[in-house]
């Protein structure tokens, strides 16, 4: 994937690791202030576009100069609304379960 950007966490360690994700949270209170990569964030785009994402204010940095990623998030979140509308359930007749009941008893 071109513009992958270097992870770059200034103490020089690995990011802490969320235990029940495994994803990466940043330095030691969970959150970092630096730049996450291209890689870190197509990882974690689903819980980006659900809004469930601890360290969103990092991957929205890393979208305003990354492309790549961003076109990532339109292509998800142009999926989930395609789905949505492709499985809606359509709403049953108002009378159904009159009918259902006449028929019962």
């Amino acid at each position: 994937m071109s513009g992958v950007h270097s992870s770059r966490f200034s103490s020089g360690s690995a990011p802490r690791r969320d235990e029940a994700t495994g994803r990466a949270t940043g330095k030691e209170d969970g959150l970092c202030s630096e730049e996450l990569t291209c890689q870190e964030v197509i990882s974690d785009i689903c819980l980006y576009v659900d809004g469930e994402l601890q360290y969103h204010e990092r991957v929205e940095a890393h979208l305003v100069q990354c492309h790549s990623c961003q076109s990532g998030v339109v292509v998800e979140r142009s999926l989930r609304q395609r789905l949505r509308v492709a499985y809606e359930m359509p709403s049953p007749p108002a009378d159904l379960i009159d009918r259902i009941r006449n028929r019962l008893f």
